[in-house]
């Protein structure tokens, strides 16, 4: 009986070292599931703030590129108008000059023919009347006035000299004419740096967007990489927990079966002094 109890005594502080080894480990793994379960919650809580931020600058993001890219083809149409403009300018600018070279020569060749009283000129009156149906009307019936005084039928390239009053005639239409190209070329350079100043205006415009565009790209790459640290942060954190919780399982399985077995030992041997007891007690007796 005292063998069967040494050895109950001595199996007994075995499995009190075993189930403290058993609780201090469990505690262990428990405080360290319990902290991974808090980093993880907060990295969960910074992926999604990052995640919003993101998303919210990319939305931004592609404002600014519709916006670029609406102020560029809005500056290439007013480009190709004023191009357009431009170069109906240069169509009339060259009529008028033509039409004031020739005005100028018949000028010159009368004035020289005047020994002659009779002058050969390269006059196109056709050319001249067109050119001046771009003028405004009161001015349109001035030339056409002039035209008809210096004009005689038949002889469109070619007359007779008669009076000052053709020079002095020609060189109304020439003072016109002049005047025309003047105002021309005013409305012209008025025009262009107007649309200059409108095209410096939007492209000032884009630049700004492209820097604003810029910038919050800046921002969004720096959070996807704060949001890729995070992110792996999270998986090695959990993997740890995924560990821990694997390695208290596997604990708490096998701590119980000892304690099973115990306490069937326990059992048996507590059977084992009864009957030794008893049998003692008897003998006593006997």
């Amino acid at each position: 009986a005292s063998k069967v109890e040494s050895e109950g005594k001595k199996g007994a502080a075995q499995y009190d070292k075993y189930a403290c080894f058993c609780k201090e480990q469990a505690d262990e793994k428990l405080y360290a599931i319990e902290r991974s379960t808090k980093k993880i919650n907060n990295y969960d809580a910074i992926e999604g703030k990052l995640s919003g931020e993101i998303t919210e600058l990319d939305s931004q993001i592609g404002e600014f590129s519709e916006t670029i890219s609406t102020l560029g083809e809005e500056i290439e149409q007013k480009q190709k108008v004023s191009d357009h403009a431009h170069s109906e300018y240069e169509k009339q600018a060259a009529e008028l000059t033509g039409c004031i070279g020739a005005i100028y020569r018949a000028i010159q060749a009368l004035k020289s023919s005047k020994s002659k009283q009779e002058g050969d000129v390269d006059l196109d009156f056709a050319q001249i009347e067109q050119a001046s149906e771009m003028f405004a009307a009161p001015v349109r019936r001035k030339v056409e006035s002039a035209l008809q005084k210096i004009n005689k039928p038949g002889q469109a390239h070619s007359y007779t000299y008669q009076s000052n009053d053709i020079i002095a005639t020609l060189q109304d239409l020439l003072r016109t004419f002049n005047d025309n190209k003047r105002v021309l070329d005013e409305e012209e350079f008025a025009r262009m740096d107007a649309f200059e100043k409108e095209k410096l205006a939007l492209e000032n415009e884009v630049k700004f967007a492209e820097k604003d565009k810029a910038e919050l790209e800046a921002v969004v790459e720096e959070k996807e990489g704060q949001l890729s640290d995070t992110k792996e942060a999270n998986t090695e954190e959990t993997a740890m927990k995924t560990s821990d919780q694997n390695f208290l399982d596997v604990l708490t399985e096998e701590c119980q079966t000892k304690a099973t077995e115990w306490d069937a030992r326990s059992s048996t041997r507590a059977s084992e002094l009864k009957v030794l007891n008893d049998a003692l007690s008897k003998l006593k007796e006997e």
